[in-house]
């Protein structure tokens, strides 16, 4: 068996943790009020699923643990993987990447493109747990 290396985080690299800045615990979701961009890859190391109001854009990759919710376009130049959780045992819910529109691949996750919504509830859809 050949054991690689763990993937060094580069220094230009963001690390969404509950620490970021304007990132608010809401019921069973964390809210950003805004965009969510990056030069590098953007590593999402959240207990809950991130809803970020605006759009999120990556210069390299997107990896979340859990789903991510984005309101507006999300672009990533590499790679998105979402549902990627190893703390606990997750659904389709878990794993998706919801957003108006995606520009680019979504190597692991369910990609759901919506329509412009105004509620973030909608696009949580019923299925969702607090």
């Amino acid at each position: 068996m050949t054991t690689q290396a763990a993937q060094p985080v580069e220094a230009h690299d963001l690390i969404v943790n509950e620490n970021y800045p304007g990132l608010v615990k809401d019921g069973g979701v964390y809210r950003l009020d805004g965009d969510l961009k990056s030069d590098g890859s953007i590593i999402i190391r959240l207990d809950a699923w991130l809803i970020v109001e605006k759009g999120i854009e990556a210069g390299s990759g997107i990896k979340a643990g859990l789903s991510i919710i984005c309101k507006h376009v999300l672009r990533a130049m590499f790679s998105i993987f979402a549902g990627i959780c190893i703390w606990k045992k997750i659904d389709d819910k878990d794993r998706s990447v919801t957003c108006l529109q995606c520009e680019g691949s979504v190597a692991c996750g369910i990609l759901i493109e919506t329509e412009k919504q105004s509620d973030s509830a909608s696009l949580l859809g019923s299925t969702h747990e607090s």
